[in-house]
């Protein structure tokens, strides 16, 4: 019988025997398993999500460019003698505050992608 340096005699183990085997309940072994499984699925879904989000994409938004198009001119009645007093613009919308010297100011709200004339606030004196 050959001795290692750890072993002891008083140990009683032989080169022969195994070491006591640890008990692994079948709770454990089922709980890692079923979280192993939903690891691979997990993971399975998400690197198809990515995959089918690039390929519908289909090159939309890379290298989008803006249209130089335009939509035209538009037809905006202002009463004679009024001036322009204000141009704002916020994102796709266009607000244009028309003074007239006849009293009362007007607000012209106009979506610029499109040239369509959204609406109009007219302010009166009392």
């Amino acid at each position: 019988m050959v001795k290692n340096q750890d072993q002891d005699e008083n140990t009683g183990l032989n080169s022969e025997d195994e070491y006591p085997r640890p008990k692994v309940s079948p709770i454990l072994k089922w709980s890692i398993i079923i979280m192993s499984a939903l690891i691979v699925i997990l993971l399975t879904i998400v690197i198809s999500t990515i995959i089918y989000r690039a390929v519908k994409s289909d090159g939309k938004n890379s290298g989008k460019k803006p249209s130089t198009q335009g939509f035209g001119t538009v037809d905006l009645e202002v009463p004679a003698g009024s001036k322009i007093g204000n141009v704002t613009l916020d994102g796709s919308k266009a607000t244009i505050v028309i003074n007239r010297t006849s009293g009362g100011d007007e607000i012209v709200i106009i979506n610029v992608r499109s040239g369509a004339i959204i609406g109009r606030i007219q302010l009166k004196e009392k």
